[in-house]
């Protein structure tokens, strides 16, 4: 999203979908950061299998 950042995105997910689950990709990510709103977490660089993981666990902790 053009002239927002990541917290920005989270928050107005939220606003508009609250029961969606959200999973962060970062590459700058540091333990403790994790916002409320946030489902899950995978940090860059991955690959497909870790993705596919990630997604799982997100979806199945709904």
């Amino acid at each position: 999203m053009p002239g927002m950042g990541g917290e920005e995105v989270e928050r107005e997910i939220n606003r508009l979908y609250p029961e969606l689950p959200i999973l962060l990709i970062s590459g700058f990510y540091r333990s403790g950061d994790l916002c409320e709103g946030i489902s899950g977490i995978i940090r860059k660089p991955f690959n497909r299998e870790e993705l596919f993981r990630a997604i799982t666990a997100v979806l199945n902790s709904e």
